[in-house]
């Protein structure tokens, strides 16, 4: 199995903003994010 190295560049503002609107417009909280958990499933899915 080989191993791959990759970097993921965010806008975090861009993306906080953009996730509070959604939630917001439909009447909920926004939830707190537990980045590194959200940016490895990203890497990891297949």
């Amino acid at each position: 199995m080989q191993m791959l190295r990759g970097m993921v560049f965010i806008d975090h503002m861009n993306f906080n903003i953009a996730l509070n609107s959604l939630y917001k417009s439909q009447g909920l909280l926004t939830p707190r994010l537990d980045y590194n958990k959200l940016f490895r499933a990203i890497v990891l899915r297949e």
